[in-house]
């Protein structure tokens, strides 16, 4: 949909009968006059919702991210791989440690999907190694065990403060690759720069990025949301 069908058809849902029996309960007022500004907020809410419930499987997906080519296709627009190759290693736990800065802003990272290590090692030459997140008590645990510590087909990673992460690895990295599912864009019916207002950083009018498959969902779920702010409004 674009943003004009979207504002359309929230109104439509926003005052059918459909709705109003479903969420009203007798306690939300027959007409709901909304925004251009609050159908965003509510599209751009309904929106992550629907992500996070789409990679968990949980609510109307039944199925996760990885186990679904339907929930595969409804985020693959989100889904990102970036190669970094800058570091720190003098701010570690260990002095095994390479500290990256992940992608922020537009390509804020919301759930990691795949990631791995390029090594290297002057005797083995050049491998690849998976990446293990571990928290900082498991790490702990894990340094003296041969099975579990990090090792040629193995790096850890702890995620630290100010979008960093540090991986602990018994050799060089040269590589750190990632692949995960970014936080999606807001969508923004109109052109909010006139009126100073934002939704996450952004005043411009913004199209869903989501596959189109999705977007009735999106829809149905930000009227959803309405009904049940009017009604704690209404109850207050």
């Amino acid at each position: 949909m674009t943003c004009d069908e979207f504002s359309d058809a929230f109104e439509v849902l926003l005052n059918s009968h459909r709705f109003l029996n479903k969420y009203s309960e007798g306690t939300v007022s027959n007409t709901i006059n909304l925004s251009e500004y609050e159908k965003s907020i509510l599209l751009t809410k309904a929106q992550e919702d629907l992500i996070v419930a789409a990679y968990d499987g949980d609510n109307i997906f039944s199925d996760s991210f990885e186990s679904s080519e339907k929930v595969r296709k409804f985020l693959n627009a989100l889904v990102k791989t970036t190669e970094l190759t800058s570091y720190i290693t003098d701010e570690g736990i260990s002095n095994k440690s390479y500290i990256f800065t992940l992608p922020e802003e537009d390509d804020l990272i919301w759930f990691t999907v795949y990631e791995e290590a390029v090594l290297a090692d002057e005797n083995l030459g050049s491998f690849t190694a998976l990446v293990k997140p571990v928290t900082h008590d498991e790490y702990y645990h894990t340094q003296e065990n041969p099975f579990k510590k990090a090792n040629k087909k193995r790096v850890l990673r702890l995620d630290i403060a100010n979008n960093k992460v540090e991986l602990i690895s018994e050799y060089t990295i040269n590589t750190y690759k990632i692949r995960y599912i970014s936080k999606p864009s807001p969508i923004i019916l109109i052109d909010l720069t006139d009126y100073n207002l934002t939704i996450n950083g952004k005043s411009e009018k913004t199209e869903c990025v989501l596959n189109p498959a999705i977007h009735t969902a999106i829809l149905e779920r930000a009227v959803q949301l309405a009904y049940q702010s009017r009604a704690v409004k209404e109850n207050e």
